[in-house]
């Protein structure tokens, strides 16, 4: 009987399996008999071919062609339906931040999320920090090839540690309030010194909910039919961290302390979408060395999209970098412009995206400028 009983387990996954590989687009979904444990697999990959072309040149200095990201993820309950996971695993060179970290970091999400109601979430584990929204935003999810250079140099990305998320509403407007307290030197260290980083973030939606969480997506693929706006600000402040980003870059021979505060505002209505950003990093020393440095100044971005037929979306966007004076021989001063146009078979699961961008550089008053052409193939489920 024992045998038969495996059997038929076994069975039930199997039939979990199928159904969900051709009944649902998020994933595939297993489970055991009770549906008291489940496991949703999804995967995904980014084909990227990319040119970089110095101003008044002939000849393309740079060719780029690589898989940029290819992931696993698992997300899931644990014998109730309070008690979820969330397992990501990264498996392209460059997703590993072989370079910086020097080994192979697959593990990018690990956390445990306790869930007693609509109002509070409690989670524990290696996770995105509750920082600008495009951050937190899945690299899947985008409206561009990549995130802004804003988002790259200022972003407070993973951290180990607690977060605390409570929702709810005023007059029907919806607002929630994110809070973090966490080792500080990102994934893949193996030990932290006293310093740690406290992060807390704000959001309101004075328009009520987006359709299907939109205001966590680029672009409206969903078609607002009436106007909806999410703002959101907030700060963290990471005590002696010993990397040059906080959770990211080089290591630092000296620890620095600094805060990092943003504010952003996403806004969408038929087709058309608009996201603006503003970061910034402050400390008193970020001149390590004469060559060792925290990235510290301020940037800005604001970006838009309309989908003038239904798969079409055109998108532009605009960056800017402010180094601080203390940084200004070694960090230049950056502005971008992008513009492109993206083809969605399945949303963002399947997308085929391309854009074209003209960058400036100026550091201590040498300026320099490119174009940089990509294109990008989005799949996954």
């Amino acid at each position: 009987m024992g045998s038969v009983k495996v059997f038929g387990q076994l069975l039930v996954l199997c039939l979990a399996f199928f159904v969900s590989a051709r009944g649902e687009a998020t994933g595939i979904l297993f489970k055991d008999p009770d549906g008291r444990y489940t496991s949703e697999l999804r995967f995904r990959m980014q084909s990227l071919l990319a040119f970089s072309l110095p101003d008044q040149s002939a000849a393309p200095a740079d060719i780029v062609g690589q898989i940029r990201r290819l992931r696993l993820r698992f997300n899931g309950q644990v014998a109730s339906p309070e008690l979820r996971y969330g397992l990501q695993l990264s498996f392209s060179r460059q997703d590993m931040d072989w370079d910086v970290s020097n080994f192979p970091n697959v593990l990018r999400d690990a956390w445990a999320r306790w869930v007693p109601g609509p109002n509070f979430e409690l989670q524990f584990g290696l996770f995105k920090l509750p920082g600008n929204r495009q951050r937190v935003v899945s690299s899947g999810d985008m409206q561009f090839i990549d995130r802004s250079l804003v988002n790259r140099t200022f972003n407070l990305d993973r951290d180990f540690g607690i977060q605390t998320n409570f929702m709810g509403s005023v007059g029907g407007t919806p607002w929630s309030w994110k809070t973090a307290i966490s080792a500080g030197e990102g994934r893949g260290v193996f030990n932290t010194d006293t310093g740690l980083a406290y992060t807390s973030r704000v959001e309101w939606l004075p328009f009520g909910a987006f359709t299907d969480g939109g205001d966590y997506f680029e672009g409206d693929l969903e078609g607002e039919p009436l106007p909806k706006l999410s703002v959101g600000i907030g700060a963290s402040f990471n005590e002696r961290t010993r990397r040059s980003q906080g959770q990211l870059g080089r290591a630092l021979s000296s620890p620095r302390s600094f805060w990092a505060s943003y504010g952003d505002a996403v806004f969408k209505w038929r087709g058309l979408s608009l996201y603006g950003e503003y970061m910034r990093r402050d400390l008193d020393n970020p001149m390590v060395t004469a060559t060792e440095f925290v990235p510290s100044g301020q940037g800005w971005v604001v970006q838009g999209g309309y989908f003038f037929v239904p798969q079409w979306e055109v998108v532009t966007r605009y960056t800017q970098i402010r180094t601080s004076a203390a940084t200004s021989m070694v960090m230049p001063d950056q502005l971008q412009f992008t513009t492109g146009v993206n083809y969605y078979l399945a949303g963002h699961r399947v997308k085929l995206q391309g854009d074209i961008t003209w960058s400036e550089d100026n550091l201590a008053g040498a300026t320099s400028s490119r174009w940089i052409g990509r294109m990008q193939l989005e799949m996954g489920i």
